[in-house]
């Protein structure tokens, strides 16, 4: 796998991929499961700072534990810790950190890399993590995440974004919702 140097993450960027989400075909994805009204408020999102390494490194740990891949994953917090100070401090632009907060609380995350296609040489945009609290699913924070993200790759010369959905889950119907279409699955075996 090949990975594309492009620039680092600007504020202006980010407020510019952040403005179009929202748009009317996203509406219908927050229909899968709408959020309380207590959790409708305003969500804000920005680009994951060193500062942010204790709280990513606490939603992977329970994302591992309250997941799929419990059984699979040997996450730790060393290593969760030190996977977020690569991504956060990469310097060539290929990854990307985001958090979502709602209430001046982080409740989500979701990083992503971009690579070349080693059949078509296209440049592909892949989520490396995502995360969002339970509590706070069903809002639009989700959603704006994964729509920053993809125009983030975009702007990088993606031309396709994938997203992963554990064995199991509903998520596989939040993609469809937005024109995601499955195409293959993996598989594991412990060596």
């Amino acid at each position: 796998m090949t990975t594309t140097t492009t620039e680092p993450v600007h504020d202006d960027d980010l407020a510019r991929w952040d403005a179009g989400c929202g748009t009317s075909h996203d509406d219908h994805a927050s229909a899968i499961a709408p959020a309380p009204a207590a959790q409708r408020g305003p969500t804000t999102i920005r680009v994951a700072t060193l500062d942010d390494v204790d709280t990513i490194v606490a939603m992977g740990l329970r994302f591992q534990a309250t997941t799929s891949y419990a059984a699979h994953l040997r996450a730790t917090a060393e290593t969760l810790r030190t996977l977020a100070i690569g991504i956060i401090e990469n310097v060539d632009g290929a990854v990307l950190f985001l958090l979502v907060s709602a209430d001046g609380a982080t409740v989500g995350m979701l990083a992503a890399t971009l690579y070349t296609q080693i059949m078509s040489g296209e440049i592909i945009g892949t989520e490396l993590c995502w995360w969002v609290d339970p509590e706070a699913r069903g809002g639009r924070g989700a959603l704006r995440l994964l729509r920053t993200a993809e125009r983030w790759a975009a702007d990088r010369g993606a031309v396709v974004m994938q997203m992963m959905a554990p064995p199991g889950s509903d998520i596989g119907r939040f993609y469809e919702a937005l024109h995601y279409a499955p195409i293959e699955m993996h598989y594991q075996r412990r060596l």
